[in-house]
């Protein structure tokens, strides 16, 4: 006989599951709408120190502190291998959220630096925007993009059950599109734009500036958000992954109520 219950509840979770994937693309035609019909008020969104920018530093701290979180509970389970990645990515995090505040400069009134004040690109301290970092920046953003759109369809084509907890799940891999998108998109204006500065996309009289990232990467840290938040509820027992298929040294909790339908 058919659990009428179980039924609806796991129709409700994939209603969920499609709108939480369609989020990001509402979010993007807004701001297209935004910028396009109200220019003004989307310059001050996305300006340099603007509501963006401490939105996205709230997410990395919030999202650093659920994967320590988690990397202490699988520790407390004996997953050590489970518990090394979430550190690893806790640390990540914590120190984005310290670069996206220049590790306290203007909270504190900190003064740049000569090495900094010369090397640079904003004359602030931080690491990313050094003149030998910035020629990578854009590749970066868009690799890890990419490894939070498809790492979910990698583990599924592996096989391996238990790996499902490493990656974001399908229906949050949309929130790492935008990133990747603008990215690949400032890359390609970068080396084929006439006169090599971008007029392909960011250059004068184009759609996109280079401030339009800021929508993109404030959709990539709600996405590390989110796929925190799933990974402390996996540490924590409330969802089920099965715990037979493990291969690479990767176990999963034990200690599981639900089992995961992605």
């Amino acid at each position: 006989m058919v659990n009428s219950g179980r039924v609806v509840k796991g129709l409700k979770n994939r209603i969920f599951r499609v709108l939480v994937f369609l989020v990001p693309f509402c979010l993007v035609m807004f701001g297209f709408y935004v910028k396009l019909f109200h220019a003004d008020v989307f310059a001050v969104v996305v300006a340099e120190d603007g509501m963006f920018e401490q939105i996205q530093a709230g997410l990395y701290l919030l999202s650093s502190a659920a994967f320590i979180l988690a990397a202490v509970r699988f520790f407390r389970l004996g997953e050590k291998p489970a518990a090394s990645i979430f550190l690893v990515l806790s640390l990540g995090l914590a120190l984005i959220f310290a670069e996206e505040i220049s590790w306290g400069q203007r909270i504190f009134n900190l003064e740049t630096s000569e090495y900094f004040s010369r090397n640079n690109t904003q004359g602030e301290l931080t690491i990313h925007n050094l003149s030998m970092i910035q020629p990578f920046l854009h590749l970066s953003y868009i690799l890890i993009s990419l490894a939070g759109i498809g790492g979910w369809l990698l583990v599924k084509i592996a096989g391996i059950d238990s790996w499902k907890i490493y990656a974001p799940s399908w229906y949050l891999s949309s929130w790492f599109v935008p990133a990747f998108v603008i990215y690949f998109c400032l890359e390609l204006s970068f080396h084929m734009g006439a006169g090599g500065g971008g007029d392909l996309v960011s250059g004068p009289g184009r759609f996109f500036a280079w401030r339009d990232q800021e929508l993109a990467e404030l959709m990539l840290s709600a996405g590390f958000f989110l796929f925190s938040i799933s990974a402390l509820r996996h540490a924590s027992g409330w969802l089920k992954i099965p715990y037979g298929k493990q291969a690479g040294g990767f176990p999963v909790a034990r200690q599981c109520r639900q089992t995961i339908q992605d």
